[in-house]
């Protein structure tokens, strides 16, 4: 059985994009067999986002990056990551 790994990184560090860079260095080079790789961008304004085209760092240069992911958050005593959805 695979084991989730959630690599998070970004925030409003003034190392934002280093942190990129190294996050994505590190997930290429973690064993895919034995870990089921989540990657946790987080925006320069908070936001917490998911998804597979954050894995391309070419990605990040697209003012898209925020509209083409899922959006997620951890709640305190949890051991789930939740799909964040907007209600009207």
């Amino acid at each position: 059985m695979k084991l989730n790994l959630l690599v998070m990184y970004g925030s409003e560090s003034c190392e934002h994009d280093i942190s990129i860079i190294t996050a994505l260095q590190a997930i290429k080079n973690l064993d895919t067999v034995k870990y089921n790789i989540i990657p946790i961008y987080i925006t320069k304004s908070n936001k917490w986002l998911t998804g597979n085209n954050l894995l391309n760092l070419e990605f990040y240069k697209s003012k898209e990056y925020e509209q083409k992911n899922t959006e997620v958050i951890l709640l305190p005593n949890s051991n789930f990551l939740y799909k964040k959805t907007n209600y009207l």
